[in-house]
């Protein structure tokens, strides 16, 4: 398959174009695009980005977020593949540059993986 993903500079206009011919089991390329919108207690959202010259929607899940989850306005690189339950639409993996939440820091107290969940002592004033 053939991706064509700008990856935008200063302003509207692209200052590089990616083409690449990639299989199946090769690594997107990565793409910038804007938060349409998301709600992490369901766990997944929306971003709006070029993909093969064509405006998307692409679908992401919280856990291909790295760092801190995206909120309103938020300008976003990802990579983008076709996604695999929905011919023709696209996921996202890989989601960086989100600005939700603080700077808190703390260590890990108790972490149930069974369950996904644990407890974290804030290290802060």
């Amino acid at each position: 398959s053939h991706y064509f993903c700008p990856i935008s500079g200063s302003g509207s206009l692209p200052v590089l174009v990616v083409l690449v011919s990639l299989s199946p089991s090769e690594a997107m390329p990565s793409c910038q695009g804007t938060l349409k919108s998301f709600n992490p207690t369901k766990g997944f959202g929306f971003i709006a980005a070029t993909v093969n010259g064509q405006q998307v929607d692409v679908f992401f899940h919280q856990k291909d977020i790295v760092g801190k989850p995206p909120q309103d306005g938020d300008v976003l690189t990802l990579q983008v593949e076709p996604n695999p339950n929905q011919p023709g639409k696209y996921s996202g993996k890989n989601v960086v540059g989100g600005s939700m939440g603080g700077d808190l820091q703390g260590t890990v107290k108790s972490y149930r993986e069974g369950n996904g969940w644990g407890f974290i002592e804030y290290n802060g004033v």
